[in-house]
């Protein structure tokens, strides 16, 4: 099992202006596009079920705590909710209601064992450029164009903490607070939701 702790926003088109160059202003890893195929559960907002495209086996991510201020820094302001993760190859989509999206993202990995917190440098398949081991404490950040057939597209930005239970509110506290500092684009009108919340929203359209 996974534990992690996260908070997303999501806009409808192109996002903020100058999101992207902000986000990417240092070296980030991915953008390859992938497609990830979501179970349609239009009910349900506190699971998530999806077979990730380049991976075998299905992901199971279930929603189990929120914390209402958890987040506190005015940039990036807003609940932190505690996820945790389990990995599954004997669970099936095959003959289930699914959903399939389309993602290209480009993340940011950030060490918060050091003091200030110590950036990861990855590429294009998110891993250690330079030799790195990941670590064991620490945040992603992700900035994710996402398109569903028949939809607009969407675009999201979202901190996906991991490590102990006690420890991943704060390491996401720490890399919000770093990236703070760098003056990002206003996100007064994002929506901050997780992805369960946004399918379901799609699903009502």
């Amino acid at each position: 099992m996974e534990v992690s702790a996260e908070i997303r926003w999501f806009w409808q088109g192109t996002g903020p202006t100058g999101l992207h160059a902000w986000f990417s202003d240092c070296a980030d890893g991915g953008g390859i596009p992938r497609t990830d195929v979501y179970l349609l559960d239009p009910q349900q907002a506190e699971l998530g079920i999806k077979l990730r495209g380049g991976k075998s086996g299905i992901e199971v991510k279930g929603l189990v705590a929120t914390i209402a201020n958890g987040s506190r820094h005015p940039s990036f302001a807003g609940p932190i909710e505690i996820w945790t993760k389990w990995p599954s190859t004997a669970l099936s989509l095959t003959g289930a209601a699914v959903i399939q999206v389309n993602k290209t993202r480009w993340l940011r990995k950030f060490d918060t064992a050091w003091t200030p917190v110590r950036e990861v440098s990855l590429d294009a398949q998110e891993h250690p450029s330079d030799g790195q081991r990941l670590p064991d404490e620490g945040c992603d950040v992700e900035y994710t164009e996402i398109s569903v057939d028949g939809f607009p597209p969407w675009v999201t930005f979202g901190f996906e903490a991991f490590g102990l239970l006690e420890t991943v509110a704060g390491n996401l506290r720490s890399v919000a607070a770093r990236l703070a500092q760098r003056r990002p684009p206003p996100f007064d009108l994002g929506w901050c939701a997780s992805y369960p919340l946004w399918l379901r929203r799609l699903a009502a359209q």
